[in-house]
């Protein structure tokens, strides 16, 4: 089935519901939807003079045109409707754009006028000048204040990397959620010689969850983003402490929503001929328990039928990019986008 072009059909959307403390979710309960995505280089078609962002200008090794620009805007805008299941989700977090200015483009200039999103946005040190941001439904999330929390891996090197995003805001009307946008680290240089700079983001960021939980253990906390390690690896399970959902809980810990799909070896990113989980969404113990008056339904991959293309030299699929070096593909991204939903239980 088709409407207004975009395939009805999914090809893999978990349906389940997470049971707690001999609980379940009632499935008509009041619900809304966090998404996160990797769009592979969001960059405007303007060269900065101030980041390295040259490749990605019409005269640049991209050939990066204004047209393939709009195109890029298009297929995230199908994406994340598709991904909403027409409902526009409340909040949907992104990395790897350029600046404030495409993010303005995406709500302003594509379908998504309609929906009045709003966008937070802060301009981090990145060398190439990406960033990470969100933008949020105004009639299902209310910001209350946010900032960008610096890392600072130059201890570690001599580069800069993206600040994680820490945005606060009501849900339901009434109910306090803090959310935390990431892009960490690359593993240029190796997986081993580069996890010292991510271990650097994850003790950063749990200095902040610290803090937050500190002041009321029940916090709702959603920690998004990717993250270029896996759910097992140390800066993730370790230092952030983000354990998988079998293990004994407690208020102060971290849960990876998405340790199932990384220990079935099903991931966001293809590398050669391996899935990596490297897009996560990681959460507070308040959001598991079935007591508390928000509690978070079963995360997803979004794997749907346009984001994917056949793996001719590694078999199987593969995510269906925008490029494959310097030669343009016209695809969507090199990741796929993760969701969950949040539900009301009053």
């Amino acid at each position: 089935m088709i409407k207004n072009g975009l395939p009805i059909k999914i090809v893999q959307i978990s349906i389940f519901f997470f049971v707690f403390n001999g609980g379940i979710f009632a499935q008509n309960q009041e619900k809304i939807r966090l998404a996160f995505y990797n769009v592979e280089n969001l960059f405007d078609t303007i060269n900065d003079p101030l980041t390295n962002d040259d490749e990605f200008t019409p005269s640049g090794t991209k050939g990066w045109y204004f047209s393939r620009y709009l195109d890029k805007l298009d297929h995230i805008y199908k994406t994340i409707t598709g991904l909403g299941e027409w409902d526009p989700p409340a909040l949907v977090g992104f990395c790897e754009i350029e600046n404030r200015s495409v993010l303005y483009d995406l709500v302003a200039k594509t379908p998504f006028i309609k929906h009045g999103y709003e966008i937070i946005h802060q301009d981090s040190p990145d060398k190439r000048g990406i960033d990470v941001g969100l933008i949020y439904h105004p009639k299902l999330f209310k910001p209350i204040s946010f900032k960008a929390i610096r890392v600072d891996i130059t201890q570690d090197s001599s580069s800069t990397t993206r600040d994680i995003l820490y945005v606060t805001g009501k849900i339901f009307q009434k109910d306090t959620i803090h959310v935390f946008i990431n892009h960490w680290p690359s593993r240029s240089g190796g997986q081993a010689k580069s996890e010292p700079r991510r271990i650097i983001a994850a003790e950063t960021l749990r200095l902040h969850v610290d803090s937050i939980l500190k002041l009321n253990s029940n916090a709702n906390i959603v920690i998004m983003g990717d993250f270029n390690d896996e759910p097992g690896d140390k800066s993730i399970y370790e230092t952030l402490g983000a354990k998988e959902d079998s293990v004994q809980k407690n208020k102060t810990d971290l849960y990876n929503a998405m340790y199932s799909y990384f220990k079935k070896e099903i991931g966001t990113e293809k590398f050669q001929d391996h899935w990596h989980c490297l897009d996560q969404i990681i959460v507070s113990y308040a959001l598991l328990n079935v007591s508390n008056q928000v509690i978070m339904s079963s995360p997803s991959i979004f794997k749907a039928s346009w984001l994917i293309e056949s793996d001719s030299k590694y078999l199987g699929d593969m995510p269906f990019r925008t490029y494959a070096g310097p030669k343009y593909l016209g695809g969507y991204s090199d990741h796929l986008p993760v969701y969950v939903d949040l539900i009301n239980t009053r």
